[in-house]
């Protein structure tokens, strides 16, 4: 191969000869080269981790988008805040121009170009606070409780526990009344165990309704009630 190339030198010859590989040696030679092209393979993965990234994802799943000098791309393309057009510029120009004290920049994408948006400080701290408020609601929406009551209980127990049922039921949540007899004593007659069930419902009908139907058995009394949803 060499020859035909035109290279007859006999040093460069003998460094060919040293090339043959013997046979016994070949299957090693192999081994090895499936491992350099596995160790080129990292060092390619390593290089692209070192590409600017668009954002990085929290353990709680919100995803962080880099700001100011986290922005790690030189030429981007800005959103006009008041056509939402895209303008061509640079990082360095942003940040020379930027506000820090009311404003910071937000990588928003990063392909098919990075694309910046300017964010106004206040906006975002209000935006955070409605969007924290909302997760609150949707999980008092969620919220599944069981409040358990005895056909004797007094007066004042009945009503202070209606009451939290009654925030959880403002609040969308959904709740289970239950009513059972106290341990070795029988329950009331069915008529009745289904007149005090009505009555709560009626008690509490402002701020929820029955789901699923009402179960009575062995006197025990269950009703399911599923909040109003609070308006906003």
């Amino acid at each position: 191969m060499f020859a035909e190339a035109g290279l007859r030198s006999p040093a460069l010859q003998a460094a060919t000869r040293r090339l043959v590989i013997p046979p016994y040696q070949a299957q090693a030679f192999n081994r090895n080269f499936v491992l350099s092209g596995s160790l080129q393979h990292l060092l390619h993965s390593r290089r692209l981790s070192h590409q600017p990234a668009a954002e990085k994802p929290q353990e709680s799943g919100e995803v962080i988008k880099p700001k100011n000098e986290k922005i790690k791309f030189s030429w981007v393309k800005l959103v006009d805040p008041e056509t939402g057009a895209l303008v061509d510029t640079t990082m360095s120009k942003i940040l020379a121009n930027l506000d820090k004290k009311t404003h910071f920049a937000e990588l928003q994408t990063a392909a098919p170009f990075p694309v910046v948006k300017l964010i106004s400080k206040a906006e975002a701290h209000e935006r955070r606070k409605k969007e924290k408020e909302l997760k609150k609601n949707v999980a008092k929406r969620n919220l599944h409780k069981e409040y358990q009551f005895t056909w004797s209980m007094a007066d004042n127990d009945l009503t202070r526990k209606l009451k939290r049922a009654r925030d959880d039921l403002s609040n969308g949540g959904r709740v289970d009344i239950v009513f059972a007899p106290k341990s070795r004593q029988r329950g009331p007659p069915y008529s009745e165990m289904t007149q005090r069930m009505k009555s709560i419902l009626e008690e509490l009908s402002d701020v929820g309704s029955e789901w699923k139907k009402m179960e009575i058995r062995r006197g025990m009394a269950v009703i399911f009630i599923q909040g109003k949803v609070p308006e906003p």
